[in-house]
C-alpha cells in the first residue's frame, strides 16, 4: 500500500457487543499517514447510557491508541454520529489533543474540498417509519449476532469472514431503498454546498464512487465491513479493507489534474 496523505473511518461502535475492536486496534497500531478523520460512532454511547456496555480490553487498547496518535504527528479530526453525538456540545475544542468539529471539510492534495459529516442529519429524508426502524433494529442485532458465532467458526477452520447481515441488505428491496437515497441526499447536499466530494458513514455501506464529477465515499464500519477510506500520497481516494491481519487497497478514485473524479478498476 502506498504512503497515505488522510484516513478516514466512522462506525467503530466500541463498546457495542459486535464491533471489531481488537482488529481496529491492529490497524490503529500500524497506521501512517498524516491526518485521521473519525466520521462519528466511534464509542457507542448509546450502548454505555443503557449500561449494556461491552467494554474489553480491546476497546481500551483501542482508545489509548487513538490518544496517542497526535504525539505520533497524526492530526485527529472527530466528527461525532449520533452515538456519540454527546460529544457535539465541546465542537471546536481539543480532548487529549484531538479536534472536536460537529462537521468539517478535507482538501484533497488536487485542491478538490470535501464534506466529512457522519452523516444521520440526512436520517429524516430517507427514514422508515418508527415501526419499521425498530423492527429493522431487532433483525439487524440478530443477523450480527448470528454472524459473531458463525464467523468464530471460520475462523477456526481458516476461512474467511463472511458478514450475512451485509449480504442481506444487498438482496433487501426496502434496505437498497433506503440506502441509495441517503446517498442521494448527501451528495444533493454537499454539491449545492459547493463541495467537490462528500465523506460519511453512518449506513454501515462501504461505498466509493464518482456521481458525475462529484466524489461520494462512504467509510463504512468496523461492525460488518472492517473498511476504512484513505487519500494516498497522490491524492487519490481508495477504498481500505481489514483481511487476514492487513489492510488492503479495494478500489481507487483518481482526484488529481483531472476534469471530472474517474472510478479506477
Amino acid at each position: 500500500m502506498t504512503k497515505l496523505r488522510s484516513v478516514f473511518i466512522s462506525d467503530t461502535h466500541l463498546g457495542a457487543p459486535h464491533a471489531h475492536a481488537g482488529e481496529l486496534a491492529a490497524f490503529l497500531s500500524t497506521l501512517a499517514c498524516e491526518k485521521l478523520y473519525l466520521v462519528g460512532d466511534i464509542v457507542d454511547l448509546w450502548w454505555v447510557a443503557r449500561k449494556r456496555v461491552c467494554w474489553t480490553k480491546n476497546e481500551t487498547r483501542a482508545l489509548d491508541l487513538l490518544r496517542k496518535l497526535p504525539k505520533r504527528g497524526i492530526e485527529v479530526v472527530y466528527v461525532p454520529g449520533n452515538h456519540d453525538c454527546a460529544l457535539r456540545t465541546v465542537g471546536g475544542q481539543l480532548l487529549a489533543g484531538i479536534q472536536v468539529r460537529s462537521r468539517t471539510e478535507h482538501q484533497l492534495l488536487s485542491g478538490r474540498r470535501l464534506l466529512v459529516t457522519h452523516g444521520d442529519q440526512f436520517d429524516r429524508y430517507v427514514r422508515f417509519d418508527a415501526s419499521q426502524k425498530a423492527l429493522g433494529e431487532v433483525i439487524y442485532d440478530g443477523l450480527l449476532s448470528f454472524d459473531a458465532f458463525a464467523n468464530a467458526m471460520r475462523k477456526r477452520f481458516g476461512v474467511r469472514r463472511f458478514s450475512l447481515a451485509s449480504w442481506i441488505k444487498t438482496r433487501n428491496g426496502k434496505a437498497q431503498q433506503y440506502l441509495n437515497r441517503f446517498e442521494e441526499v448527501v451528495i444533493n447536499h454537499a454539491r449545492n454546498k459547493g463541495f467537490d466530494g462528500a465523506v460519511c458513514g453512518h449506513i454501515h455501506r462501504a461505498n466509493l464512487r464518482d456521481s458525475s464529477g462529484f466524489a461520494y465515499a462512504n467509510c463504512g464500519d468496523w461492525v460488518e465491513n472492517l473498511t476504512a477510506i484513505a487519500e494516498d500520497e497522490f491524492g487519490n481516494l481508495i477504498q481500505l479493507k481489514w483481511a487476514d491481519n492487513a489492510m488492503h487497497a479495494a478500489a481507487a478514485m483518481e482526484s488529481i489534474a483531472v476534469p471530472e473524479l474517474l472510478v479506477a478498476a
